[in-house]
């Protein structure tokens, strides 16, 4: 049975569909019952308006009457006063208004001068132009009804009426406004209003528009905005037909505009804000019904199919996906490999990416941390992933990408992007590390046709890469002669670790040279090589492929065991004191058995710790500074002495060393070649470094001094010790034990 990797289309193209077509006849059924609702509510609202709109007529005409009835008061108490022009004084001016139950009644002369008042001040009050009073002197009428206004000598607010005698002398009877406002209050249209809002608790607002008096009054609920007229909508006021409509501003509100009509003419607008809370209730709870009819139907058809959907997709899961990283895994690779070289004419190719360093996480934070690692690896990996590239988990620490290309440069573009990924540390259970990685390209060519041929190129490559230390590699005929050869080496090596033809691999000793007592205190021990099939071996390739297959603690045990011979045959012709250093690899150092075994050879030979130093490079501290000061700790505790060699060229400073359990540091030798071909002593940085180290209490010893010039500065400038052809090369055995009898 072909099984395939289940599409997700297959599922959420279907159902989205199902949701399209749920909501489409859920729109339909909505707008169907929610319109008959709205009808509902247009006809019962409409019949209420109507009858609302009565109750505003009466007010209207009821207002009109009464305002008629005080200007008819106030022309008989005009009228009448002129009867009595007589009267002569304030308080007898009083008592008739009293008894004409007036506020206030005033008489001017004809120059419209305050003659005689109700009003205990004011009198010879003179007249102005622009005042009523002024304007109505000019007039020819006999008499004048003001609307309410504030007293220009009180200021409070009467109605007055006015009467002019044949004299020229005027009467102004007043009425307080408070009093008619008090009055015509229960017949005005806010009153009406208010009826209407009392009368009904489903009005959340009543208006009274009038456009030709620019007048709106509202009562109820504002609705949370500022003013009415943003509720108001001005195109339906002075129609002749009643206007119902669902509310713009809120939708559960129902807007009715009733034309108010006295004589067949519109002298103004109801308009009310009917609530639909019950109403839309009711929608609700019908719509709910029909709606879960509906959803319950989809969902059961939804359901049936995810069920079927995520059983197809659990085994296509077994089967090709990789449980750790979710990543399609090795069989999906050689089940898609054939359909993917064929697929287009676009150059092809198989990149493979390889974790390096990863059994040595393994083995130093666990497997669970590995693991995490693989995890963070794959998630990074698949950021950079495009629609023409796939990526697969193909076993372990390795992955594998199939991409499709124009060009070659496009291979290696993907490529730089893929590195990118990396150059963050990875923050795994509180522990931060840079991971590197190595990848190997194989152009998919026509000669290439099985997806084993590709594989098998491409971990050629990986493996080429670690020898000649790159991050990217394409894979091409030479590679395969390089990879037998460091097979052949491999396979000496491990010769050599079994116990057979040890010989093959010997140590060097280079003396190290006090300036201070101008004796030989140390030598550091170079470990050689030489190939039954090779000849020499440079010691940087061989212990690099010891590294690289995990060769090197072994194979280092094997050159201590070396070494502390050597020792002991020095401790025997007399040389106590001396001190042999060996090189050390950061793989040795966090090798949890690396002080055990050490500490095992020297009992073995009866030697104390203090003939033994180890070296070793900045580059390691990059691995674990912690855990290795832990070790470098316990090695100094046995009197072993610990030296960082190549100074200056890594990544620790001044202040790292001195968070270091060590005891001496090694200048580079670029800065030794300096003294030699610097010729301004001031630009040297020799001399800074040993007084720096001598502040820190730390020995220094300069490498590979091969001048006299060389010699003199670092002996003037306080240098401790020196090695280097200046005064010896390295020695075999036999050689060195005839060179420190010379001296």
């Amino acid at each position: 049975m072909n099984i395939k990797i289940i599409d997700k289309r297959t599922l959420i193209v279907p159902i989205l569909v199902s949701i399209i077509i749920f909501i489409f006849l859920g729109q339909i059924v909505y707008i169907g019952i929610r319109d008959h609702f709205y009808d509902r509510v247009r006809e019962l609202s409409i019949h209420l308006a109507k009858g609302y709109s009565y109750s505003i007529q009466n007010s209207i005409n009821s207002e009109f009457l009464f305002e008629q009835l005080i200007e008819d008061k106030l022309l008989l108490a005009s009228e009448t006063t002129a009867i009595y022009t007589q009267i002569e004084d304030r308080s007898s001016l009083v008592l008739y208004a009293q008894s004409l139950r007036v506020d206030e009644i005033n008489l001017y002369n004809p120059q419209g001068v305050l003659v005689l008042s109700t009003m205990p001040e004011g009198t010879q009050w003179q007249t102005f132009e622009g005042h009523p009073i002024y304007d109505f002197i000019l007039r020819p009428d006999r008499t004048m009804i003001e609307n309410i206004r504030a007293n220009y000598v009180t200021g409070i607010e009467y109605k007055y009426g006015y009467y002019k005698l044949e004299n020229g002398n005027i009467i102004q009877i007043g009425l307080l406004a408070s009093k008619i406002n008090e009055l015509i209050g229960v017949l005005t249209t806010d009153h009406a209003l208010k009826d209407i809002l009392d009368s009904n608790s489903s009005i959340a607002l009543a208006c009274y528009a009038q456009p030709e008096q620019n007048e709106l009054s509202c009562l109820g609920d504002d609705l949370g905005v500022n003013n009415y007229e943003n509720l108001i909508k001005e195109n339906y006021i002075n129609q002749s037909e009643v206007i119902g409509l669902v509310s713009t501003v809120d939708s559960s509100l129902y807007e009715l505009y009733v034309p108010i009509m006295i004589d067949q003419n519109n002298v103004g607008t109801l308009i009310l804000y009917h609530e639909m809370d019950e109403q839309n209730e009711a929608l609700v709870q019908l719509l709910y019904v029909g709606f879960s009819v509906l959803a319950i139907m989809y969902f059961l058809l939804a359901y049936a199919y995810i069920v079927h959907f995520n059983k197809n997709k659990q085994l296509s899961e077994v089967a090709y996906i990789d449980d750790l990283t979710q990543l399609p895994n090795d069989l999906y690779l050689q089940k898609t490999f054939e359909q993917f070289k064929e697929k287009t004419d676009q150059e092809k190719s198989l990149i493979m990416l390889n974790i390096d360093e990863f059994r040595t996480i393994n083995v130093t934070y666990g497997y669970h941390h590995g693991n995490q690692i693989l995890v963070e690896t794959a998630n990074r990996l698949k950021k950079v992933l495009e629609h023409s590239q796939t990526l697969f988990r193909w076993e372990g620490d390795r992955f594998v990408f199939l991409i499709e290309s124009d060009h070659q440069t496009d291979q290696f573009e993907f490529a730089n992007k893929i590195l990118q990924q990396f150059k963050q540390a990875f923050d795994i259970d509180d522990i931060k590390k840079v991971i590197r990685v190595k990848l190997g390209i194989v152009p998919l060519e026509k000669s290439i046709s099985s997806l084993q041929q590709a594989i098998q190129k491409a971990m050629i490559t990986l493996e080429y890469e670690r020898l000649v230390d790159k991050d990217i590699f394409v894979f091409n005929e030479d590679i395969a002669s390089a990879m037998i050869r460091e097979t052949n080496i491999v396979k000496e090596l491990q010769d050599i670790i079994e116990g057979n033809n040890q010989e093959r691999l010997s140590l060097v000793f280079q003396p190290q040279l006090d300036l201070k007592t101008n004796k030989i205190t140390g030598l550091e021990a170079l470990s050689r090589l030489n190939s039954d099939q090779y000849g020499s071996i440079n010691p940087a390739e061989f212990i690099d492929i010891a590294e690289k297959h995990y060769l090197i603690y072994d194979l280092g045990k094997v050159v201590f065991n070396k070494a502390i011979t050597t020792i002991n045959e020095l401790i025997s012709l007399g040389y106590k004191d001396i001190r042999v250093a060996v090189n050390v690899s950061g793989i040795q150092l966090l090798h949890d058995q690396f002080v055990n075994d050490l500490l095992i050879l020297l009992k073995k030979y009866k030697l104390s710790g203090k003939h033994i130093e180890i070296e070793i490079t900045e580059s390691i501290l990059m691995n674990d500074m912690q855990r290795i000061n832990r070790t470098l700790e316990q090695l100094r505790a046995h009197e072993i002495s610990i030296s960082i060699d190549d100074f200056g060229t890594g990544y620790s400073s001044f202040f790292t060393i001195s968070e270091l359990h060590v005891d001496s540091i090694k200048i580079n030798r670029s800065f030794v070649r300096q003294i030699y071909t610097q010729m301004d002593e001031q630009k040297m940085i020799a001399r800074e470094i040993i007084q720096l180290a001598h502040k820190l209490g730390l020995r220094i010893v300069a490498e590979e001094v091969e001048h006299d010039k060389e010699y003199q500065y670092l002996l003037k400038h306080q240098c401790d010790c020196i090695q280097g052809y200046y005064f010896c090369r390295p020695l075999q055995s036999h050689d060195l034990y005839k060179f420190l009898g010379n001296r």
